[in-house]
């Protein structure tokens, strides 16, 4: 019997057209204030190493939010990331990401809804995860019993 692995059960459907699309949007918009704010962080002159290592993150979780691989991941990271920065526990100093308390709502929320929706159909994991058609023989008739 075939089992399923665990990322295509996590999404229920990868929509397409409008739905999509804006999916698409949402995950660059995310993904790119993601790594943008690891490249600021990894900026400034000899960063300590939490904030060397809390940049490569964000850098990494936003390229892997824009192109839509391993979405669910990804977005888990980034949230588990984002609240210990704004915990103060990976950060070395202010951050204008994660200091604001409307961008941090903002974005905790777009990266909910990322990982709750899943990448959509126009993404990585929607290529090597994706709808699939499956094509169910009909039954053959059983024979009556004699009696």
């Amino acid at each position: 019997m075939y089992r399923m692995g665990l990322l295509p059960r996590i999404f229920p459907a990868f929509p397409s057209g409008f739905p999509g699309v804006a999916l698409l949007l949402v995950r660059v918009v995310i993904g790119v204030a993601l790594a943008a704010h690891g490249a600021i962080s990894l900026e400034t002159s000899d960063p300590p190493l939490a904030i060397e290592f809390s940049g490569l993150v964000e850098i990494a979780c936003g390229a892997m939010l824009s192109i839509g691989f391993l979405t669910p991941f990804a977005g888990v990271v980034a949230a588990v990331q984002a609240i210990s920065v704004r915990l103060h526990l990976l950060s070395g100093g202010p951050s204008p990401l994660y200091d604001c308390p409307t961008a941090f709502s903002f974005g905790l929320a777009i990266l909910l809804m990322v990982i709750v929706q899943g990448p959509g159909a126009y993404s990585v994991d929607a290529r090597r995860f994706g709808r699939r058609e499956i094509i169910i023989p009909r039954a053959k008739p059983r024979p009556e019993p004699d009696g």
